[in-house]
């Protein structure tokens, strides 16, 4: 009997043995289950995060500490919209449209291949303490920028391959923005550039196309979009565009000064931009009358040192392009030689195929001429509407601008239209498409809310707002008559003697007012806000 039980034991103690091996490796098995399970719907999550990215046509960046990349999904080659806010400088005022310590906005459209790396660094904040991202300085808003080679935002190599850049704001004129030196703006708030666009540094050329520069309009944190619009080919760009530059080689500006005392006019620099992205007229023939001026076209739109003598008339600039290009935009800087006075009695922009038989595609006169020349020089695009009064208004979106404050753009705010500095907001893109009979409604683009006097009264003075939908009644269409000098009248279909007006980007909601093809008031600008 004591044999068999120590036999037993033994048996029994080599079968719990057994169970317990057996329970170890199983709940090792299930610890490894487990970790597996969770690694799983990591891999899951992470899978259906770049699946959901990769299925959606806009991908938004905001305010970090670090390097946020961007790849262009496979299958996913085409255009893409690139859109740049700068961050505020410390205790910018967010309710008012002054344009104190506030970040710039870039925007512009250009082809990527698929597979492309691009790296965007957001600005932050300006402020006394805490980390900051893109900028040096200690009260200045950080610069947003996109790039082709990644790391810190302070990287050589990173700063070198910047593409595009939206001013972060500036505290004061000693402690600007972005710590960026040289280009496209300079002073209190850094500078704003868009690749191939009046900068001749170590950037590279990335063909960019319908381009919009504004500085000093965003009043908080850098932010970014980057949204495909359209699966074209790189040689078929996409088509909202005009023929009026499909076929140019001579490019002339002819302009006439405000003021009698002025001994010179000068230009200094005329660029003219190909679909992709280059400066075609950089280092081409100049002439004023018989005299060569290559200062004119060298890149540097803050050369002035070119001038050409006063007298009597018209002075006009020739540039040849050496061939004939289809075009995207011409950009044209020059001053008088009192520099605070950039306006000219008359001002001509024509274009030829032949240096004699030319095409006016803008011209004003001492009544009519806006807008005053500004940082971004004056610019005509193929791909804005010029106020052409042969022409019906292609169905879009578009920002509305005023004559009198050229940068400033229609709001939706609230229940009001009022003029705020264009920076890309929603409420600033204006959906506009035929009724019929020549009239057109105007809906705010991201709450189809229609323009139209607040108390539908249609009296002088009535202001305009955007208090409902689109419901198709008279006083929410509006006739858009051309005036030829680049600019519209927007006329109500309900009261045709009434027409849209606004007086300054500060002074509260727009309203109606008797129509005048001379009140510049009257006069809007309108630009693609689709690509």
């Amino acid at each position: 009997m004591k044999k068999l039980n120590e036999k037993g034991f033994a048996v029994s103690t080599l079968l719990y043995g057994l169970m317990l091996v057996a329970f170890l490796v199983v709940s090792l098995l299930m610890s490894i289950m487990s970790t597996n399970r969770k690694n799983t719907n990591t891999l899951v999550k992470k899978i259906e995060e770049e699946l959901n990215r990769y299925s959606q046509t806009t991908t938004e960046f905001t305010s970090t500490d670090g390097t946020q990349e961007f790849i262009v999904p496979y299958g996913k080659a085409g255009w893409y919209k690139i859109e740049l806010w700068g961050a505020a400088a410390y205790g910018a005022d967010a309710t008012s449209n002054l344009t104190d310590k506030k970040g710039g906005y870039t925007s512009g459209v250009l082809y990527l291949e698929e597979n492309t790396h691009l790296y965007f660094q957001i600005g932050s904040v300006g402020g006394s303490g805490g980390t900051k991202n893109n900028t040096n300085t200690t009260y200045g808003g950080g610069a947003t920028d996109v790039r082709l080679v990644g790391g810190s935002w302070n990287n050589a190599a990173g700063l070198a391959s910047r593409i595009m850049v939206a001013a972060g704001g500036g505290y004061n004129s000693s402690n600007k923005g972005t710590g960026y030196t040289t280009g496209y703006y300079s002073g209190d708030n850094g500078y704003t550039y868009i690749s191939g666009y009046g900068v001749t540094a170590s950037h590279p050329t990335y063909s960019f196309i319908n381009t919009h520069l504004m500085h000093s309009v965003n009043p908080g944190a850098g932010k970014a979009t980057i949204e495909l619009i359209s699966t074209n080919d790189r040689n078929n760009p996409p088509t909202k565009k005009t023929n009026a530059l499909d076929s140019v080689r001579y490019i002339k500006d002819c302009i006439t000064s405000t003021k009698t005392t002025v001994s010179k006019e000068r230009w200094t620099e005329i660029q003219a931009y190909d679909s992709n992205g280059q400066n075609v007229a950089l280092n081409k023939t100049a002439k004023i009358g018989t005299y060569s001026v290559p200062g004119i076209v060298n890149g540097n739109k803050d050369d002035i040192t070119t001038t050409y003598s006063s007298g009597s008339g018209e002075k006009c600039v020739v540039v040849d392009l050496g061939a004939t290009y289809s075009l995207e935009e011409i950009v044209i800087f020059h001053r008088s030689d009192d520099t605070a006075d950039r306006k000219y009695t008359t001002e001509k922009i024509m274009v030829s195929t032949n240096n004699s038989s030319y095409t006016t595609l803008k011209s004003w006169t001492a009544i009519s001429y806006a807008p005053a020349e500004t940082d971004l020089g004056i610019r005509y695009s193929a791909r804005d509407l010029e106020g052409d009064s042969t022409m019906s208004i292609p169905t879009g979106n578009y920002y509305i601008h005023n004559s009198l404050s050229i940068l400033s753009a229609v709001t939706s705010q609230g229940d009001n239209a009022v003029l705020l500095k264009n920076n890309g907001q929603k409420g600033q893109r204006w959906a506009i498409a035929p009724t019929g009979d020549g009239y057109y409604s105007i809906v705010e683009a991201s709450n189809s809310r229609a323009l139209q006097p607040i108390d539908g009264a249609l009296e002088v003075g009535e202001f305009v707002g955007t208090t409902t939908e689109y419901q198709k009644h008279a006083w929410e269409e509006w006739s858009i008559g051309g005036l030829n000098n680049g600019f519209y009248l927007l006329r109500s279909r309900a009261n045709g003697s009434l027409c849209l007006s606004g007086t300054s980007a500060s002074s509260g909601p727009l309203k109606v007012t008797t129509c005048s093809t001379t009140d510049q008031n009257q006069w809007f600008r309108l630009v693609n806000a689709d690509y």
